[in-house]
């Protein structure tokens, strides 16, 4: 007997008990909503009852019916408190006392025990799953009278260190995410393309409430990824340095960053005519052979680098303005995100546009990762680059404006990240983005276990598989 080999196994595994607990919550929770609501013994039928017929006050005799109006919040709640807290404490118990049998536990805490079932579960001969849910998000809505043209990223992936077998996390909350603008340049202290917007979610609920889980609520205030602040190390600041592009010294070089290939103010130069935003960006000259690339070296005190730096698994977003004109190219592709010092691109970081993608007036390129992808590595000197992957037709022109980078921001350790990016005209007060997030709720191990630890505000997750997993959502029951 084991706790990973009797995992579902009636009578004495740990997610066969779990089950049967969940599958109280799970009936509790029913009666909750039927207790009011069924079309037969509820008190929707019984008020009915004292009701003749609507807008006929001859036989109306609700006011004997009075104790069963009104509040059915609160009374669905509190039929619901006392079973389940006998559940919540079953559970945790059976949780810390069975994988401490299994593993003594430093700490007997639910996130002690949830990290190392974690690990006996992932680290099984075959992997022990749960049934996965599966998460979506909408496109990014702007408001029809807004003023700034950038946009709002959300990305649910997982991480790929502790929980590389889902695609995301189960808990993300199904909810209208909704970004204001509350302040913006023409406020001190406030740059532009960081104009300040507040985030919230929908109302979030105790795991007592007939309502839970609702949303994420407010998440908070935060800042747009502006080019013109720097060194990022913290979610939403940019990491780059001189990404806008608006500064070039006497020798036509770009500061903060390196040519690779390509020579300053030949093919690689500052556009005055034509940015996207400020008064200088920065263009690529494709002689149709040149692999034209720069670089600028992440975590780095010298000339050609940021103090910003990157986290293995973080997930960070990019974001910048492009257009090709002068010729129409038939060949080439721009490949931006991390590299290695040569332009080798580092696994699942960099993102890669073909030129027919890249049109003749500036359009916005989002790309959103985890840093170093699956394989989880990074080299140790670290660069973000622009280059050209495939070198574009002789004679075409590509111009890049208001590139940012930056580490998402999360909504809870197991929900959503967002960023906020500027596009090429500022935001102003009263901006607005909604984005739609949609969790189908289909795991009911994944979500009963949130129920009873709030696995949301842990971020510790059991692995789980879309298909074929292997523990069966009929164990509770």
């Amino acid at each position: 007997m084991g706790l990973i080999s009797d995992i579902d196994t009636a009578n004495v595994g740990i997610m066969a008990r779990l089950g049967k607990v969940f599958g109280i919550i799970d009936r509790v929770e029913t009666f909750q909503g039927d207790i009011v609501d069924s079309t037969t013994k509820s008190f929707r039928k019984g008020i009915n009852e004292y009701i003749s017929a609507l807008n006929d006050a001859t036989n109306t005799k609700l006011e004997l019916a009075n104790a069963l109006i009104g509040d059915h919040d609160s009374l669905r709640n509190e039929v619901a408190m006392p079973i389940f807290s006998r559940c919540y404490a079953t559970a945790m118990k059976t949780l810390i006392e069975m994988v401490n049998d299994e593993t003594p536990l430093e700490k007997k805490t639910a996130r002690a025990a949830m990290f190392e079932l974690r690990r006996l579960m992932a680290t099984a001969g075959t992997v022990e799953t749960l049934d996965a849910t599966t998460v979506s998000i909408g496109s990014t809505a702007a408001a029809s009278g807004n003023t700034g043209t950038g946009t709002v990223v959300v990305s649910a992936e997982a991480d790929n260190k502790n929980h590389s077998t889902m695609a995301s996390y189960p808990t993300c909350r199904t909810e209208t995410l909704r970004f204001k603008c509350i302040k913006d340049a023409t406020s001190k202290g406030i740059v532009k393309g960081g104009e300040l917007f507040s985030i919230n979610g929908k109302q979030p609920f105790s795991n007592i409430d007939h309502r839970w889980p609702g949303g994420s609520g407010n998440v908070g205030t935060y800042a747009a990824t502006s080019e013109l602040l720097q060194d990022g190390q913290s979610a939403g600041r940019n990491i780059l340095r001189n990404s806008g592009f608006e500064n070039f010294d006497q020798s036509v070089k770009n500061p903060g960053w390196a040519i690779g290939a390509g020579s300053a103010n030949t093919n690689i130069l500052p556009n005055t005519s034509t940015p996207a935003h400020g008064t200088n960006s920065l263009q690529f000259r494709s002689d149709g052979s040149t692999n034209l690339f720069i670089r600028q070296q992440i975590d780095s005190r010298t000339g050609s680098g940021t103090l910003g730096t990157v986290d293995v698994d973080g997930l960070y977003v990019l974001s910048f303005l492009i257009k090709q004109t002068n010729t129409s190219s038939s060949a080439g592709a721009l490949t931006v995100g991390l590299m290695q010092q040569d332009g080798t691109a580092v696994t699942d970081s960099t993102t890669t546009i073909a030129h027919g993608d890249i049109s003749g007036s500036y359009t916005q390129k989002t790309f959103t990762f985890r840093a170093g992808g699956a394989g989880l590595v990074l080299p140790d000197d670290l660069y973000f680059g622009i280059r050209q992957s495939t070198a574009f037709t002789s004679g075409t022109y590509l111009t890049i404006d208001r590139l940012v980078f930056t580490r998402m921001i999360p909504t809870a350790p197991g929900g959503v990240h967002c960023a906020i990016v500027p596009g090429a005209t500022d935001f102003v007060v009263d901006d607005e983005f909604t984005v739609a997030v949609t969790n189908n709720g289909e795991g009911l191990f994944e979500k009963y276990l949130d129920k009873c630890f709030d696995t949301y505000r842990m971020g510790i997750f059991l692995p789980n598989a879309t298909s074929s997993e292997r523990i069966d959502d009929a164990l509770v029951t």
